[in-house]
This record gives C-alpha cells, structure tokens and sequence, in this order.
C-alpha cells in the first residue's frame, strides 16, 4: 500500500536495545553524548528499547553509535518517518473467520484474505488518543460599578470564560502482521462488528477483542503473541513526541539477528548476533550491527558455512518457522546463487584433504622415509 512520507530533512534516532550490566554504563553514555547523567537515567528507565536522542545530523547519530557500541551497548538508528502507521494497513471493520484464516473487510468494504500461515507475528497494545476542545462558560459576578449607576436594583454581571481542555482515551488493539509485501491488518476494540463471534459475543468490547484474539491465535499457531507495545509507560517514555507516533515507531522496530534467525541463516540467535559482531553480514554495504532495524527492501549480504548470500529483504519476521516460510522473507540475486552452486561444485570434484597423521611415524613409514633420503636402497 503506498503511503505519503515527509520530503523535509529526516531526523534520526539513536536508541538503546541492551545495557551492559557494569555500573558505570549510563556515565559512560552521558559522557559521550553531552547528555546530563539524570537525564540518561530518565531516558533509558525501564523496558528497552528507548530513544535516548534525535538529530538530523545522519554522520553525527552513526558516530555516536559507534562509540556506545564500543562500550558494550547495544544501539538502533533509524528513521521514524519509515515507521508505517495506520494509513499504511488495513484497518478492519468486519472479520469473516474460516478453518484456514480469515477475511478483513475494511470501510471500503473490499475484502482482504489472510492466511493463518501467512501470520508472523501478533501485537497486542494500547493506543491513545488525546482531544483538544474548548469550553466556554457563563458565570455571574458582583459588579460595584454597576450597582452604584443603578442604584442598587444591578448588582451583577454575565461573564464568560474560555478554557482548552484535553481529554485522552485510549482503545486496545491486535496487529496481525503478515510475511510477504502484503499490508498488515490492524484490528481496533471499538471499530471492530463482533457479529461474527456469534453466539460467543461478549457485552463489553474489550472481552470481544481478547475472544477475537484467541481466534485468530488458533488459526495461526506459529505466529507468537507480543505484548511489548502494552507495558505501562512503554509507549510514553520510547521517543519524543517532536519525531511522530511513538506507538508505530514501537510497533516498527525490528532487531536484525531475529531476522537472520527467523530467515534461517543461522541455528540461534546468539550466532546470527555474533556473525554481525565479526562483519559477517552487511545491510545496504554497511557493517550490519545486530540491533539494525530492518527494512523491506533492504538489500543484506550474510555469509555463513552455506557461502555468501546476496538478499534483497521482501517482509519481516521475529519468530522462526519452516524452510519454506523462512524464504518468504528474502530473494536472493541471481548472481549470488550461481556464485554459490559453482564453489559449492568445486568443493565437490576437489580432492579430498586428508589430515595430516599425528604423531610418531610408524616402522614401515620409517623404512619408507630411510628409501627416500638413500636411493641407492631402491
């Protein structure tokens, strides 16, 4: 689905993902970006990631980056603009569920289909919405002057006072976001028509949606349930509201090494983050940190014990699947496999490397090295 993105100079943001446990980390970070301790520690309290600041200055955040990285944290960089919101996903008003999956209807009422194999993954949260309105009032106050000109017979006067105030509401929601370049569906507690609940609906709208949730866990039971975003204070406290919606921006960050373990690259976790630790993979031909937001359309290069691979990022994932979801995710280049299957088949018709014999030669590998140094024993 295309969607408008701001032409005025992007302001990135350096995040933290991970602390090392040393006491002396958030000196360490404050020291190196200027900021006061007491902010820092106001920044980055409580569930990680948070923003710790924003600049239009791209070199200026990748070298603060660099030099956090050095003392063991873990940082992100991007560009909130990037982060989709609403205008970029569907947003549901009717559901029709089937044994397989189920189908969005939106305003517009085109339908959507989604398979349950298509899920990869769930996010459960809260989202806020703050309206602004003024109030006007009418009140009566004692007027002298007025009493004194009337005689006494007017002793007060009308006044009205003006006042702005906002009031904030907030309304739970399920992001089902989808493999593939396909927009994810968002679904909405009170925009949602429970009538396809049937006789299961509930009186209160937020019963509806957590029934609605379970629903479509059991259509799509590989795709896992995260309920970051939902943790109070997470989605207040992860970035300024100068750089946009801190709740799409939340929703949009992607660690690098889930994506390479979801993608199947790697066994674990813990060896996708430390490919990226020795310059194995590279995002964009940059060095590819293992905190780097990901990106559809970035173009990633990994090696591992496979050969080297030149992809081109065609949907996300944090949660690992089968094979064959796992390369949904990615399109490798041509070029890349055919590097690939030719050393795959020199390593196949190369001789085979014996190793080497350890330790001492035996008394027919002596009588044979005797024959080489003296030929005339031949």
């Amino acid at each position: 689905m295309a969607s408008s993105r701001p032409t005025s100079t992007p302001r990135l943001l350096l995040a933290i993902a991970a602390i090392p446990p040393r006491v002396d980390a958030l000196s360490l970070v404050a020291s190196s970006t200027g900021i006061s301790l007491s902010d820092v520690k106001l920044r980055l309290t409580g569930t990680l990631p948070r923003v710790l600041l924003s600049h239009t200055d791209a070199q200026h955040v990748q070298t603060l980056a660099a030099e956090l990285e050095k003392h063991g944290l873990v940082t992100i960089v991007c560009d909130p603009a990037e982060a989709p919101g609403d205008r970029d996903r569907i947003v549901a008003r009717q559901l029709e569920l089937s044994s397989d999956g189920f189908v969005a209807i939106d305003r517009t009422l085109t339908r959507h289909p989604v398979a349950g194999d298509a899920v990869a993954l769930l996010q459960r949260g809260w989202r806020l919405t703050a309206t602004t309105g003024t109030v006007t009032t009418t009140e009566r106050k004692v007027a002298l002057g007025r009493a004194v000109l009337s005689g006494g017979l007017l002793l007060t006067k009308k006044v009205q006072k003006s006042s702005v105030q906002v009031s904030e509401s907030r309304e739970a929601f399920l992001l089902v976001e989808r493999l593939g370049s396909e927009p994810d569906v968002i679904l909405y507690e009170r925009q949602l028509d429970y009538r396809f609940l049937g006789a299961s609906i509930q009186p209160a709208a937020y019963g509806n949606l957590t029934l609605t949730v379970d629903r479509i866990r059991t259509l799509a039971p590989r795709a896992p349930l995260d309920q970051t975003v939902a943790q109070p204070g997470f989605v207040q406290k992860l970035a300024p509201s100068a750089v946009g919606d801190p709740l799409d921006l939340g929703l949009h960050l992607v660690r690098m090494d889930k994506w390479l373990w979801a993608a199947r690259f790697f066994k674990t976790r813990s060896l996708a983050a430390r490919a990226c630790e020795l310059g194995r993979v590279t995002c964009n031909g940059q060095a590819a940190k293992a905190a780097r937001e990901v990106r559809i359309g970035d173009l990633v290069q990994v090696k591992n014990d496979g050969g080297e691979f030149h992809l081109e990022v065609l949907a996300l994932s944090g949660s690992r699947g089968p094979a064959s979801v796992a390369q949904t995710l990615y399109r490798e280049t041509d070029a890349s496999r055919e590097a690939r299957l030719k050393l795959a088949e020199e390593r196949r018709v190369a001789p085979p490397f014996e190793e080497a014999r350890r330790g001492k030669p035996s008394k027919r590998e002596r009588r044979q090295l005797a024959r080489l140094r003296d030929p005339s024993d031949w």
